[in-house]
């Protein structure tokens, strides 16, 4: 994982075939296994992963994954020019935690629920809310609190 992408590489070549016909065809290096897998059912549509994660990318408004078909297969995805890793503190990740297991909690519940005052929760809300992890929609007397990342 890096800043801006993350990268899974596997060591080997793809057989030529399937290297030829990338993304279009798929070939089982291993029958047997295959079948064994087919059988447990842990094998999904054959062949369908490449195109089903270009859709994915593509439907979730991110750039096609990049790969690399040469020495070792290489699949990248790229992270949005916009998007940024934010570390939270202890105490952030309490907060998230719980308004996540009830999220219909005032403010005097959750610094209770977690051992803080008043001025803390709100100190650390607003940290959270200027960061775009946390938004409370509706009143104050009955909204709900949305993490809106994780």
């Amino acid at each position: 994982m890096f800043d801006d992408r993350v990268e899974i590489t596997n060591p080997g070549t793809l057989l030529p075939v399937v290297a030829k016909n990338f993304g279009r065809k798929s070939l089982s290096r291993n029958p047997l296994i295959f079948e064994l897998f087919t059988r447990m059912h842990l094998v999904e549509h054959i062949g369908s992963g490449i195109p089903r994660m270009r859709k994915e990318m593509l439907d979730a408004r991110l750039s096609e994954p990049v790969y690399d078909i040469d020495d070792m297969f290489t699949v990248t995805f790229h992270c949005p020019s916009n998007y940024k890793t934010v570390e939270l503190t202890d105490l952030q990740s309490e907060v998230i935690q719980t308004v996540k297991t009830n999220p219909s909690l005032t403010m005097e519940q959750i610094g209770k629920a977690i051992g803080i005052g008043r001025t803390s929760v709100y100190k650390i809300v607003k940290s959270l809310k200027d960061i775009g992890v946390l938004e409370h929609k509706g009143r104050k007397s009955d909204g709900k609190w949305v993490v809106k990342n994780n």
